[in-house]
């Protein structure tokens, strides 16, 4: 686990880009035309988790456990509320996401 760990760091080193949008690990910025998207510490994380695993379907227990921690008691809803902020600062049209989309019934997608 530690190894895996350690490969996802080394991983998301570079800033990522996709669409209209540059999330900058290293400096904990998300930037959308060049200019910064204020952002949460939970926002940040779940979109961090989300575009490092680009393809692939992750449930919302998987995002909660990835933005909240393992602790978290909240609701899977939760994740929902968030997506959708999300979708408003990164997207170009929030009502047709291209890059963070809902696989129905499993959870959520991301697509650069």
């Amino acid at each position: 686990a530690a190894l895996r760990r350690e490969k996802q760091i080394l991983a998301t080193d570079k800033p990522l880009e996709f669409g209209e949008c540059r999330l900058d690990f290293e400096k904990h910025v998300l930037t959308r035309k060049g200019k910064d998207v204020a952002v949460t510490k939970t926002e940040y994380e779940l979109l961090k988790h989300l575009v490092t695993h680009p393809g692939r379907v992750l449930t919302r227990q998987q995002l909660l456990n990835a933005a909240w921690g393992f602790d978290y008691y909240g609701t899977e809803r939760t994740v929902d509320r968030f997506i959708t902020v999300l979708r408003k600062k990164v997207e170009k049209d929030p009502a047709r996401p291209r890059h963070i989309l809902t696989v129905h019934g499993a959870g959520y997608r991301f697509e650069k």
